[in-house]
């Protein structure tokens, strides 16, 4: 059984009285809203003649406008290590298992190495050790087989044959939607691949740190995976660099991890939800907390947004962790990605959140069935493709298909 520690959301089986008093967390002020409809309506409402038909065509054209907003909101994703490691529980394709932060010298067989330079109190915590390396001349030989060793083995992890969490991930998200991750391993990318004939479907990816499995033309100005060459000019260029922890990092340098900075931050200037998964964002992380934090603080719908965040940790240390990133109570903390927003309702995660905590009303639960194939997952999230082709051709519209009933 898996804990589930529940800040704003409510689940289906709420009963009434708890939905009830749940109304006065979730609305503003009846006369604000009022107002607020008056402002935009006031032809429309002068004709009202008693205060019920008054509210209820406030409400109707609140939650109208305000839907139809919604829908154009990003849902930001967050990746950490603990993802990619939630995403191999048996090990990839081929029985390797991925490193966190703490253990990659393990991996990398490198821990008695790393003693003979005396460094034995970094052994066991490799950003420490590659932070305290990496601008010492003495250690260059070192530092040198770090970073070969680490693009070796990560970029030797593959995904196994069977439908991944990485899968799903991409295809719970829509277009408008971005997942920015830390991570170097190349399941993300590897995934994007293997659904690449829905790409025009599928969320905006960008590597906050570089990633072994990308290349890029620069004559062309493109990015493509490793396992291919440009696809305009036929080029299979050099390895891109990836940022290894360091005390201070420097996110500006390399004009693509900046890209992808400047990408996630201006989505979160616009999200509607976020949800961080298995990245811890250590305070020491001083220069990527203070980018996260000054984006999200941008945002102008903050007040009834909503953040996730997705971790083994106790509730106790991620509300110390992440307090700031946390607007009043309207937070939810997961040990499962199964149990967030895009994996209960598929590529309506923001449509879902707004209808609940703003209108009270739970939509059906549409979880992803488990698939041996990948064209089964690709057979199931047809229709609620279909559907959002159609409110794309008629932006006035609302999505229809919520729900998508799968029998074997």
């Amino acid at each position: 059984m898996h804990l589930v520690w529940i800040g704003r959301r409510l689940t289906s089986g709420a009963s009434a009285a708890l939905r009830a008093r749940y109304a006065t967390l979730a609305w503003p002020p009846a006369h604000l809203l009022l107002s607020l409809c008056l402002h935009e309506q006031t032809r429309a409402i002068a004709n009202v003649g008693t205060p019920w038909s008054l509210s209820a065509i406030c409400l109707k054209f609140c939650f109208d406008k305000n839907m139809r907003n919604v829908v154009g909101k990003s849902h930001v994703f967050l990746l950490g290590a603990g993802a990619s490691i939630a995403a191999l529980p048996k090990g990839d394709k081929n029985g390797r298992f991925l490193p966190n932060l703490k253990n990659v010298s393990e991996f990398l067989d490198l821990t008695d190495e790393i003693k003979s330079y005396g460094l034995n109190a970094y052994s066991e915590d490799f950003e420490a050790l590659y932070s305290y390396i990496y601008d010492k001349g003495q250690f260059d030989s070192l530092k040198s087989k770090i970073e070969k060793g680490v693009r070796d083995y990560f970029e030797k992890i593959d995904l196994p044959d069977e439908v991944n969490l990485y899968d799903n991930l991409l295809f719970s998200l829509r277009k408008k939607d971005i997942i920015a991750s830390f991570n170097w391993d190349p399941l993300l990318i590897k995934a994007y691949e293997r659904n690449y004939k829905f790409k025009d479907y599928l969320p905006n990816i960008v590597f906050l740190h570089g990633n072994v499995w990308h290349n890029y033309c620069e004559k062309d100005d493109l990015l493509f995976p490793k396992s291919t060459m440009c696809p305009k000019c036929g080029a299979k260029s050099n390895d891109l660099p990836i940022l290894f922890p360091v005390e201070h990092k420097d996110y500006n340098s390399d004009f693509l991890i900046k890209g992808s900075w400047d990408s996630l931050r201006a989505s979160l200037k616009d999200h509607f939800l976020f949800t961080i998964f298995g990245y811890s964002g250590p305070k020491t992380d001083i220069e990527a907390r203070s980018l996260l934090k000054d984006a999200w603080d941008q945002n102008a719908v903050k007040e009834f947004a909503d953040t996730e965040i997705i971790d083994i940790k106790s509730k106790t240390e991620i509300e110390e962790n992440w307090d700031e990133f946390l607007y009043s109570h309207h937070y939810s903390i997961y040990q499962e990605i199964e149990e967030g927003y895009s994996f209960i309702f598929p590529r309506r995660s923001c449509e879902a959140l707004f209808s609940l905590t703003q209108m009270l009303e739970h939509w059906p639960e549409n979880r992803f069935p488990k698939f041996d194939k990948l064209s089964q997952l690709h057979d199931w999230i047809q229709p609620l493709l279909e559907d959002e082709k159609r409110v794309e051709n008629n932006p006035q519209e609302d999505f229809e298909y919520k729900a998508v009933l799968y029998k074997k």
